[in-house]
């Protein structure tokens, strides 16, 4: 089916539910119309089953006394299924009634008999009956659709119960009925001509129709506008994530700044503590050689001195004595580095609490801190050796 009447007809003629050409639509109290059967099944999801809900709209509505099936029909949706169905095939429709030969393509088909004819089978249908709605059938569905729908409006309807056409309509039970039902069912009800009461619709359904329009602008109106909203927090937020990233990335950077620095002298201190240390090993490896030394000459002294020089050597061997009775401590002085230690640790700890924003944390001090202090090395000036090295 062609462009704009395709898309608008198969659109009105789809349910909502089972998204397929309706199959014998009934019309909601909410003008939203579904397949009895789809309708059947939604109202035996409700709990009591006397009940529906509309699947759009989602108004609830009270499921007639027959049941789903006693919901209003719409003749115009149901006639326009049945055109849409007659006209949108694939294939070309063949005569279902032609007794001359039995290939013969069909180019009418008639609504209420739901059979197609060719031409000569037509007339011989017109022939007996008459009021039936008539489709072309020219294989140019556009064609065919447009025509078929100038047929709706004068289509006859007939009463469900005794098949005479509707032509009353009663005011008090607001239905549409035949003769006979007027007079069984509505005599002395306030009634008239069905199409009065179709031309009155018709202005009001006009009325609706502006309010739909208005009331689209003004949904179209609050989309652009949450649009316009959406798109203005986006972007607040967007600024919001740019402005804590380049913060974050600041603090990383200070922190990472403040880190190397913190390393580097930390390198330092050790380079030169290295180098204190290595000092210290050569004092104390000449200190051991001195004493060596001094052992190997008191030690040939005493193997073969004179005793003339052995008794003149009284108060250096008492001296001697003296000062190596006495232990002296060797040990190398690590303190000066473990200040700095602590004090770039205590450093570290801080700038990691303010850098959360947090409360900093009391830490004993085990030292006075002091950023200024160098570490000095106590052999980088002339020492006096101890009385005990003394050759």
């Amino acid at each position: 089916m062609a462009g704009v009447i395709e898309g608008q007809i198969k659109d009105t003629l789809t349910c909502k539910v089972c998204y397929q050409v309706f199959n014998n639509p009934k019309t909601l109290p909410c003008m939203h119309m579904y397949c009895c059967g789809c309708l059947d099944k939604l109202a035996i999801k409700e709990s009591d089953g006397n009940k529906v809900k509309c699947p759009e709209c989602r108004q609830v509505h009270v499921v007639p006394e027959k049941g789903v099936e006693d919901f209003k029909v719409s003749f115009t949706t149901k006639t326009l299924v049945e055109i849409f169905t007659a006209v949108d095939t694939e294939n070309t429709p063949r005569c279902e009634r032609c007794r001359v030969q039995k290939d013969t393509n069909a180019v009418f088909k008639c609504l209420e008999c739901n059979k197609a004819f060719c031409k000569s089978c037509m007339n011989n249908h017109d022939e007996f009956i008459t009021g039936h709605t008539i489709v072309d059938l020219t294989g140019n569905e556009s064609h065919d659709m447009r025509r078929a729908l100038e047929t709706v409006k004068d289509r006859t309807i007939n009463c469900s119960k005794h098949n005479i056409p509707l032509q009353i309509y009663c005011k008090i039970d607001r239905c549409a009925l035949c003769a006979t039902c007027y007079v069984i069912d509505h005599s002395g009800h306030d009634c008239m001509d069905i199409n009065q009461a179709a031309q009155a619709n018709v202005k009001q359904i006009g009325e609706v129709l502006i309010h739909g329009h208005n009331l689209l602008k003004h949904y179209e109106a609050a989309i652009h506008d949450t649009h316009e909203t959406k798109d203005a927090m986006e972007t607040k937020m967007d600024n919001a994530v740019d402005e804590l990233t380049n913060d974050m990335n600041a603090t990383i950077q200070h922190i990472r700044d403040t880190y190397t620095h913190d390393i580097n002298t930390i390198q330092t201190n050790k380079d030169t503590c290295t180098k204190q240390t290595i000092a210290h090993l050569g004092f104390l490896e000449l200190q051991k050689s001195l004493i060596e030394s001094t052992m190997n000459q008191l030690s040939t002294v005493k193997e073969y001195g004179h005793s003339a020089e052995l008794a003149n050597m009284t108060p250096e061997i008492d001296s001697k004595l003296e000062i190596w009775k006495s232990v002296p401590d060797l040990r190398f002085d690590y303190t000066d580095l473990d200040n700095v230690l602590r004090r770039q640790a205590q450093k570290a700890l801080k700038l990691e609490w303010q850098t959360l924003d947090l409360k900093e944390p009391k830490v004993e001090k085990e030292v006075e801190e002091d950023t200024d202090a160098d570490y000095v090395n106590p052999y980088e000036t002339p020492q006096k050796p101890p009385d005990h090295i003394s050759g």
